[in-house]
């Protein structure tokens, strides 16, 4: 015959409790490798796609020097590099207003 301790466990719930927690860290895993996994982009094999960055800013107030100032002005943008400000300036086809 087996005795009673108090403040003893049973064997089962002790498996139990051991199976919750492997079951808690699997799925803790599961979830946290995706996420890591997506922290970065790989780099770009081959040739980058070519993003023209034409842009034109139209109804500008300009102020070129001090004391100077251009009203309505047109600023083209190309590739982050200004081309051109003025009044009254074309904007070319294919630049984003």
């Amino acid at each position: 015959m087996r005795s009673i301790c108090h403040g003893s466990r049973p064997a089962g719930r002790t498996i139990r409790t051991a199976q919750s927690f492997g079951l808690f860290l699997l799925l803790g895993i599961l979830f946290l490798v995706p996420l890591a996994a997506n922290a970065q982009s790989p780099p770009v094999d081959g040739m980058r796609p070519a993003d023209l960055r034409r842009h034109a800013i139209v109804g500008a107030t300009v102020i070129p020097r001090p004391g100077e100032t251009i009203e309505n002005a047109v600023i083209i943008i190309r590739d982050g590099v200004i081309e051109s400000v003025g009044e009254g300036l074309d904007v070319p086809a294919g630049y984003r207003v």
